[in-house]
């Protein structure tokens, strides 16, 4: 089912990471310290190496994926095969109990923190901890993360995860200075919170022909969007 849901849907999701970094240029930063909560196929880490094809370029990327389903790992293995140039660790833990072990004066290493789908699924899943979620992530993630940090937010264009993309940017400003920027794809319902449309919303990777022909590949992407840029703390 894992093998299923990854081919079906990676493409759409790496894409959507894709053209958020081609939109935003980070070509200004000299390697990419990623954490991603909630990784599942690492989508993201595709999307990113494409960027970097296509930007012809490369950067020293270090990616730490947590996840607490260790179904993923047969994937997560060949993923780590399939990028060897990169240095790929994870961690399988809840998501709530990972960031709990952040405590105290210490400080984190990442300048990306990727939130990859994961809304969603406490949207549908745990409700009731949402608001939790976004206090202790503020705390223990975006107030320990280093000036000049970006947080991301990759998840489905409706108003409940919207909404918690804006909570996160409001409890992110108490004690940094951040500012926040919008995307999302042509085709799509506006949403209130303002934001900028890519150009395209195409897959950026060429298929091959035995996937296609055995899985219903997703597309187009449809995401909304939220960069949190940490300037610095306060």
């Amino acid at each position: 089912m894992i093998y299923c849901y990854t081919c079906s849907y990676i493409y759409k999701y790496a894409s959507e990471i894709g053209h958020l970094f081609s939109a935003f240029n980070f070509n200004r930063f000299d390697q990419f310290k990623i954490l991603n909560l909630g990784c599942g196929s690492c989508a993201d880490l595709f999307g990113i190496d494409r960027y970097l094809m296509q930007k012809a370029t490369s950067r020293p990327i270090s990616y730490v994926g947590v996840d607490n389903n260790v179904r993923w790992q047969n994937t997560q293995n060949k993923i780590q095969e399939i990028f060897p140039q990169y240095n790929i660790e994870y961690i399988y833990s809840d998501v709530f109990d990972f960031i709990e072990t952040i405590k105290g004066n210490e400080k984190l290493d990442y300048n990306f923190v990727i939130l990859q789908y994961i809304l969603n699924e406490f949207n549908l899943n745990c409700s009731d901890r949402i608001n939790e979620f976004i206090e202790k992530f503020t705390a223990n993630v975006i107030d320990k993360l280093p000036d000049k940090s970006i947080i991301i937010t990759n998840d489905i264009n409706h108003y409940d995860i919207r909404s918690i993309s804006a909570n996160i940017y409001k409890h992110s400003m108490n004690n940094n200075i951040t500012s926040q920027f919008l995307y999302r794809f042509p085709n799509q319902p506006p949403h209130p919170y303002g934001g900028e449309n890519h150009k395209y919303d195409t897959l950026i990777f060429d298929i091959p022909q035995v996937i296609k022909s055995r899985f219903d590949i997703k597309t187009p992407c449809s995401s909304a969007q939220s960069i949190i840029f940490k300037t610095r703390s306060k």
